[in-house]
């Protein structure tokens, strides 16, 4: 099962996402409680969910409910819909924020997480 998770915190995914993340997060619950074949997929966004305060969240989320065979892929942010949002008329809230990904953030979640049993791929450390 592939399981998108964004951010820990409810109120940075109501005002990043418009909705609140209960029903994610007891979702992520229930299939971690099956202890089925797992891979969490973090995408980094610039200043939104590679900050630390996001990542120790979703390391302490993902250890309380996630079994130690729970593959975790750190995906690096693209810029791909913006093209979409054109389309449609509509502006692209992230234009003016797109930045290098926090490296050095995502390095020392992946560490930690890889020290505490979990293995991670992390795409970040991938790119050119």
């Amino acid at each position: 099962i592939y399981f998108d998770l964004k951010l820990a915190a409810e109120d940075n995914h109501i005002k990043y996402t418009g909705a609140s993340n209960r029903i994610i997060l007891n979702n992520l619950e229930n299939v971690c409680k099956e202890n089925l074949n797992l891979t969490i997929r973090l995408p980094m966004i610039p200043g939104i969910t590679d900050v630390a305060s996001n990542l120790t969240g979703i390391a302490d989320i993902v250890q309380r409910v996630c079994p130690k065979n729970t593959l975790i892929h750190l995906i690096p942010y693209n810029r791909f819909a913006e093209g979409k949002y054109s389309a449609y008329g509509m502006e692209y809230g992230l234009k003016n924020w797109y930045r290098v990904n926090n490296k050095d953030n995502v390095k020392r979640f992946a560490m930690f997480m890889r020290a505490n049993g979990y293995k991670v791929e992390n795409y970040l450390e991938k790119e050119n």
